[in-house]
């Protein structure tokens, strides 16, 4: 969908190449609509790819174990117990599986900010203008860089359960 939208956009700059004069090729608030559409863009590449994750996570067959803790207390209290995923070798490999889709579609979504900017500065804006684009484009794509800690963090907060290598 973002690659789809970029293409439009690439389309409108052409055409605004064509239907504006030489001295006057970009609209005169096309920096601050697009901005304001890259603000909308980056929130969704965070909260859109995250949502997707959980979902897929939610729909995975996890097996578990519980822990016994040591007793604590008089003998009549029972010892706590921690919930444990069984196999997590193989649970953080598939949850790896799933969290690919999402990752592809927080880094379009990523891309999609960096062609704004990349448009904005084909059209002949300056620095100030175009370079904010790509800071938080990129940044958002290193923040998405996939982690061990992502994976098993979300692994235990939807699940409920400690995973122990």
């Amino acid at each position: 969908m973002a690659l789809f939208i970029s293409s439009l956009l690439f389309l409108f700059m052409i055409t605004s190449h064509l239907v504006h004069g030489e001295d006057q090729r970009m609209p005169p608030h096309l920096p601050e609509m697009l901005g304001a559409l890259a603000l909308g863009i980056a929130i969704v590449s965070i909260v859109l790819p995250a949502r997707a994750f959980d979902i897929a996570l939610r729909s995975m067959d996890v097996t578990f174990e519980n822990e016994v803790g040591e007793p604590v207390g008089s003998f009549r209290e029972s010892a706590p117990t921690v919930k444990l995923i069984a196999k997590p070798h193989e649970t953080v490999i598939a949850a790896f599986a799933r969290f690919q889709q999402p990752l592809l579609m927080g880094m379009a979504l990523a891309e999609s900010i960096n062609l704004f900017g990349f448009m904005l500065g084909f059209m002949g804006a300056s620095p100030y203008a175009y370079a904010p684009f790509f800071a938080l484009g990129l940044g958002i794509m290193v923040w998405k860089f996939p982690r061990l800690e992502t994976i098993t963090g979300a692994l235990e907060r939807v699940k409920g359960a400690k995973i122990r290598f």
